[in-house]
């Protein structure tokens, strides 16, 4: 099920701006150990990597796949730098 994107701002030149302010706020925490790790760990608790069985994970699954979305979006270099830290981290409870 693809995710519609939601228009927010009514004005062109003021949602350009906008995105592009959000785009770099997203990079900055992305670019950060710490941030790709809150991240991670979010994806994983929303269950991007689970499977799907009922419509309470249906729904955290589609918010998953929105976050790994606005990710991309902002910078796929650093989303997938996420994605690899995040399936190599063994065992992420114990840290």
């Amino acid at each position: 099920m693809a995710v519609e994107p939601i228009e927010f701002y009514a004005d062109p030149e003021t949602d350009e701006a906008e995105r592009l302010r959000v785009s770099a706020e997203w990079q900055k925490v992305m670019a950060l150990h710490e941030g790709r790790r809150v991240l991670g760990y979010i994806l994983r608790d929303l269950g991007l990597f689970s499977t799907v069985g009922g419509e309470r994970s249906a729904g955290k699954h589609e918010a998953a796949i929105a976050l790994v979305d606005q990710m991309r979006a902002a910078n796929n270099g650093l989303f997938l730098a996420i994605i690899t830290e995040l399936l190599s981290d063994e065992n992420p409870s114990q840290d």
